[in-house]
């Protein structure tokens, strides 16, 4: 934990493992009431058979966790917390309510074709959950309003429920049918705000965003729409979008989303945002908020269609006068020149940007690469600080490739041979002890996402210099995938 704004940083000495130990999952998600200062942290999979998540509950700022409990039996991506005032429930022990969203898991990952987006709700701070109720729904559609079309969601967009002062919720709804590739957005009257004066029991429709921009999922990935509520129940709305504009708009509503200001272009003129969804938006008091996302100068997209990017400069966009008529901004680029940050297409994780204690908006984000440039960096997409390349192949001449993201080279020291074929096949056989292998990120040289006795032979064909046409620079820490840790 960090007491100076992120300065530095201690361990508080908690073993989380032991209050959490089935915290096994690949990814996060974390939460702050800011009225209690109460900490959710969610660990969850990418797997329901069997469940993978877990929450954990802090009210000492992280120093101390217990377990608490998820909802049943959603695996989801992504989840979304949010804490609002009770406006039907009696609450026990908590004085919010605790709200938990997420998507219902799809075979392969392939959101686009079927599945619901679905929240729970706890009124004793997280300790229960009840059985949920369903928001969004595809192919069908969950809303009357989108009866026969199915709502659009994806597990990286901001069609989330967020709560005004007196605990109403807001949730913006898309309706239409919605391909891979995310051919064209709807018509805008096939877009509404819909707000729930009882816990989401019912909800009732009061209006329609603002047309969609030029460019709104053009790129291939549907771009996301933040919807959030202000303490005083102002609404902002924020788009990114694709070519030609490339770029991240505003609008507020100060009427419970009934009207809206006009467009108001809130990423930096002459940068250009990158096909990477997550970008961040921070609200802090009534018209003060910042955006964060990664992106290039220049009007064009050099990311566009990419399955990963690297090169990216960090952005931070705030303002502190978001409800007047003269907006202003103030951006700037984060980093220096020889610091970048690279994403992969469907989203890269950890990138947030928040206010703290000091009403100084901080940013985060993944990837960086200090001191290198993206563009000669022989591991673009893992730290290889030192550049340092021991070989390749079956040799000890530098091939250009750095240690770090040496396909096949599980021993880790920058040379592939017969011991990393070795490794790999005990690995694939679950046979222990296996000292050697030591870098799981560098053995799936065939690509097809697992380690194992596929990965072996290729890596034995190289190595003995006999044809082995699956072998290449296919591995998670070669392409910038997230290494599982059940790989």
């Amino acid at each position: 934990m960090s007491t100076d704004y992120g300065q530095t940083w201690v361990a508080t000495g908690n073993d989380v493992s032991q209050s959490m130990p089935s915290a096994t999952g690949i990814d996060n998600a974390f939460y702050r009431d800011p009225a209690t200062d109460r900490l959710l942290w969610v660990v969850y999979g990418i797997s329901s058979n069997p469940p993978q998540t877990t929450m954990g509950i802090s009210d000492d700022g992280g120093r101390t966790w217990r377990l608490g409990s998820t909802p049943c039996c959603d695996e989801g991506e992504n989840p979304r917390m949010l804490a609002a005032k009770p406006r039907v429930s009696i609450t026990s022990g908590y004085p919010n309510v605790l709200y938990y969203c997420t998507n219902t898991a799809q075979a392969g990952g392939l959101e686009f074709l079927a599945g619901a987006r679905v929240c729970y709700k706890s009124v004793d701070g997280g300790a229960t959950w009840d059985a949920g109720r369903t928001l969004l729904l595809k192919p069908v559609g969950n809303f009357l309003e989108c009866a026969g079309q199915g709502e659009m969601f994806d597990s990286l967009d901001g069609s989330y429920p967020t709560a005004d002062p007196s605990g109403r919720l807001y949730l913006l709804i898309r309706c239409g049918v919605e391909t891979e590739n995310f051919a064209g957005p709807p018509p805008i009257d096939s877009a509404y705000i819909v707000r729930s004066d009882d816990e989401m029991a019912t909800w009732t429709q009061v209006g329609q965003p603002p047309p969609l921009p030029p460019g709104y999922g053009t790129s291939g990935i549907p771009y996301k729409e933040e919807l959030r509520a202000d303490a005083d129940g102002n609404l902002y709305l924020v788009r990114g979008t694709g070519s030609p504009t490339n770029a991240l708009y505003l609008w507020v509503s100060r009427d419970g989303g009934a009207t809206w200001s006009g467009q108001r272009q809130l990423s930096i003129p002459g940068t250009a945002l990158s096909d990477d969804p997550m970008w961040q938006l921070a609200l802090g008091s009534p018209g003060r908020l910042a955006v964060n996302y990664a992106g290039t100068q220049g009007s064009s997209n050099p990311c566009s269609g990419a399955t990963s990017c690297s090169d990216l400069n960090m952005y931070l966009v705030e303002t502190d006068n978001a409800l007047d008529p003269n907006v202003v901004f103030r951006g700037a680029a984060l980093n220096d020149p020889n610091d970048h940050t690279s994403y992969m297409l469907g989203g890269s994780d950890f990138s947030d940007v928040t206010i703290g204690p000091d009403s100084v908006f901080r940013a985060a984000f993944p990837g960086g690469h200090i001191g290198w440039l993206d563009a000669v960096d022989n591991c673009p997409f893992v730290s290889n600080p030192d550049q340092l390349d021991s070989g390749g192949i079956n040799t000890t001449v530098p091939d250009g490739i750095g240690d770090a993201c040496q396909c096949g080279d599980v021993t880790g020291n920058g040379i592939v041979n017969g011991q990393d074929a070795n490794a790999i096949k005990r690995h694939g056989l679950r046979i222990e002890p296996n000292p050697t292998f030591l870098v799981p990120g560098n053995c799936d040289v065939t690509g097809n996402g697992a380690c194992n006795g596929q990965d072996a032979n290729a890596v034995k064909r190289a190595a003995l210099d006999l044809a082995s046409p699956l072998f290449g620079q296919n591995c998670h820490n070669a392409i910038g995938a997230p290494v599982p840790p059940d790989l």
